[in-house]
């Protein structure tokens, strides 16, 4: 019978609320009452100096295949529809209006009240 194990999670860089709540505390709690003796999970790269090193290095890696095309036709100010005040303005609004329905729709509501009590 398996009494050791120690987890290696490769879907996740970096630690969070999935890493931290499911895996260390519900998991491990799985496995103790499974028989596991010995429980271990084996941390996210994080911010590890060699982690970020590699990740530059394959960015700068990956540049040159860039088209040309895109570098050298930089968009300029009035182009870009994106920093017209009142467009961006308009987004805001109803992305709160979005929101506001979304958080105080019925099934939200539910979810909440059943957290809650």
């Amino acid at each position: 019978m398996l009494s050791n194990i120690n987890l290696l999670n490769s879907s996740f860089v970096s630690e969070h609320i999935e890493t931290l709540e499911e895996i260390d505390m519900e998991y491990k709690q799985l496995a103790l009452e499974s028989g596991i003796e010995n429980w271990g999970r084996v941390p996210a790269l994080n911010c590890t100096s060699s982690f970020i090193k590699d990740l530059a290095d394959a960015a700068i890696e990956a540049l040159p295949s860039v088209s040309a095309t895109t570098l050298s036709t930089p968009r300029s100010f009035s182009e870009d529809k994106d920093h017209d005040p009142v467009r961006y303005a308009i987004k805001i609004f109803l992305g709160s209006i979005l929101a506001f329905v979304l958080l105080f729709s019925p099934r939200m509501i539910f979810a909440f009240k059943n957290h809650l009590f």
